[in-house]
């Protein structure tokens, strides 16, 4: 699959490290590792019923060079520049990977 540059948007990739809190123990904070270009494509939502009730997830889909260096848990700033999106999923293909990512 060959990505197309006209469609590709710059997504910045965060991992959670964690460190000193200023109140008690350890804390995640999101650290910028940097920054990918994807082809972002919206998916269905994600339902699940839980114990408070219904609970429904935003997903999107990232189409990424074979070597961008994603992993499962690192955060994303889809749109905009908060990482507010985890990578719950990859998968590699010859040419490309998809990525699907949950909004937190």
């Amino acid at each position: 699959m060959q990505l197309i540059n006209g469609r590709l948007e710059r997504v910045d990739i965060y991992s959670n490290v964690r460190q000193e809190s200023t109140y008690i123990g350890t804390e995640s904070v999101p650290t910028l590792l940097g920054f990918v270009y994807a082809d972002i494509q919206p998916l269905s939502d994600e339902v699940t019923e839980g114990e408070s009730g219904r609970i429904v997830r935003k997903r999107v889909k990232l189409i990424l060079r074979p070597d961008a260096g994603v992993q499962c848990g690192d955060l994303a700033a889809v749109y905009g520049n908060t990482p507010d999106w985890e990578i719950t999923e990859i998968k590699h293909f010859s040419e490309h990977m998809t990525v699907t990512a949950v909004h937190l």
